[in-house]
């Protein structure tokens, strides 16, 4: 699969409404007051779809390389989560400390290593995310069909179900997030594929940043190993006079993935700033304020060399 280069942000919008256009939230009809496709931005594009808690360090020895569990090597997942817990309660005093899943959502926007993955409806967003990085990395935007993706989950995690006669599984649908995180921190079947949820807004970033959350089973793989290449989106540039191909074996596309060479990453944030996406929007506060100046003012050669 040929990889979509982004360089500009009128071209990057072409491509995700001629997906949306292509890949709709039902054959039949679509409804504007779905969000059919969500997005995640990545600064390094060889980072893996793969939530904080399972990352893996790499480490050469001898001949061959070891694979060291970054987070959960001294402790627990649920250690983790609970630990939060334990110092976060007199900051944030209205979840009750049983209620796993949204102390986890809490967690994972300061920082925690969760199984949880963020993604958002917002593109401009995710483009932002992507490109907030300075580095010598290629970045991506992964592209997400939502409602494909969950009729995916829902099949695989029903065949989970129907293999253990011994437990009456979880399965989409069924039981709320805390009993899904619960008995998956209790190392209990639960779900094997991920599933998506939208929270409360209840923290003021989770809402600017339209929020999605991602929560990982039993399979502690990458997204994109998950899902087979044959249900990978495709983008086909529309010409002048052409039809859109609407409806061509769009219901199990789930997945696609934009690449941003590291030498754009400068010049579109630029441009997402013309359009009121920064650090500041993104980030309320006065962090985030402290943040947009920094990068504002930021004396970047490399970027001097392109406008000459």
């Amino acid at each position: 699969m040929d990889d979509i280069e982004i360089s500009s942000i009128s071209q990057y919008i072409d491509i995700i409404e001629e997906l949306q256009k292509t890949y709709l939230a039902s054959s039949i009809l679509n409804n504007p007051a779905i969000t059919t496709l969500i997005f995640r931005g990545v600064c390094d594009g060889d980072y893996p779809l793969l939530p904080s808690v399972f990352r893996q360090d790499i480490v050469p020895f001898e001949n061959t390389q070891i694979a060291n569990d970054k987070y959960t090597s001294w402790a627990s997942e649920e250690v983790l989560l609970k630990s939060f817990i334990a110092e976060a309660v007199r900051y944030i005093k209205d979840i009750p400390p049983q209620n796993l899943c949204k102390w986890a959502e809490h967690a994972q926007h300061y920082g925690v290593p969760t199984r949880f993955l963020d993604w958002t409806s917002n593109p401009l967003a995710a483009l932002y995310f992507a490109c907030k990085c300075d580095d010598d990395k290629n970045a991506v935007v992964w592209v997400l069909h939502s409602i494909n993706y969950q009729r995916f989950s829902a099949v695989h995690n029903k065949k989970m179900q129907s293999s253990d006669s011994k437990e009456n599984l979880a399965i989409e649908g069924t039981i709320s997030c805390d009993e899904i995180i619960n008995r998956l921190l209790a190392g209990k079947p639960a779900i094997d594929y991920p599933i998506i949820y939208t929270p409360y807004y209840a923290d003021t970033r989770m809402s600017t940043q339209s929020c999605y959350f991602m929560v990982w089973g039993n399979k502690k793989e990458p997204l994109e190993k998950l899902i087979p290449q044959e249900n990978y989106m495709v983008y086909q540039q529309k010409y002048e006079n052409e039809d859109h191909s609407t409806g061509i074996d769009q219901d199990g596309k789930i997945l696609l993935k934009l690449v941003i060479h590291n030498d754009r990453k400068q010049s579109l944030i630029r441009q997402l700033d013309m359009l009121g996406v920064n650090e500041k929007s993104l980030f309320p506060g006065l962090d985030g304020i402290g943040r947009y100046i920094e990068r504002k003012y930021r004396f970047d050669y490399d970027e001097l060399l392109d406008h000459i």
